[in-house]
């Protein structure tokens, strides 16, 4: 396995840890600065921050088997978990942007300061979610470039989707989402 297949699992791992660990830090220094100033941002960045510890600590390896609703494993499929990196990366970067705007308006240093401090949890949530749906993007183009049969339906000769009708055809075709994200399987 190549040096960078052996990376991708533990960066990917690495990034979801992060994703938890934004969490504790982004919500106390929000909510202080949103109790000193009477402002709702970066105070609210509390809400993709909580999705993003929430989704990180779901498809976690070791916690997986741990976390269980209504009796089953909580199993997300990777086209649920791309939409949701996407979702939450979109929400982490509009919630920046808000803050970014509206903290410079409290005119006092240290609050500027601390509304600042405040960003970077969302600020780390958002390479990383940024980072998996370009990983994720780049393994749909991919294996579209290399599947014969993906390229023939693309060239418009017709049904595309693997022969069957234009049936959906799932993000990671052949891979079992959470052996990727374990490590067990190269990326």
């Amino acid at each position: 396995m190549p040096p960078s297949a052996q990376n991708a699992p533990s960066r990917a791992l690495a990034l979801r840890n992060a994703t938890i660990l934004a969490f504790p830090p982004g919500f106390l220094l929000g909510l202080i600065h949103g109790i000193i100033t009477n402002h709702l941002f970066p105070a609210l960045s509390a809400v993709p921050l909580f999705g993003s510890a929430a989704l990180a600590l779901a498809i976690h390896p070791t916690l997986r088997s741990k976390l269980s609703y209504g009796g089953s494993p909580i199993s997300l499929s990777p086209t649920n978990v791309l939409a949701l990196d996407f979702l939450l990366g979109a929400f982490h970067l509009l919630f920046l942007i808000l803050a970014w705007v509206n903290v410079p308006h409290t005119y006092d240093r240290g609050s500027i300061m601390l509304g600042t401090y405040a960003t970077v949890p969302g600020f780390v949530c958002t390479v990383a979610h940024g980072w998996f749906v370009a990983r994720d993007v780049g393994r749909v183009v991919q294996h579209s470039r290399q599947c014969e049969e993906c390229a023939a339906g693309m060239g418009g000769h017709g049904e595309g989707g693997h022969g069957r009708g234009g049936e959906y055809t799932p993000l990671t075709v052949g891979e079992d989402y959470e052996e990727v994200e374990e490590g067990r399987v190269g990326v």
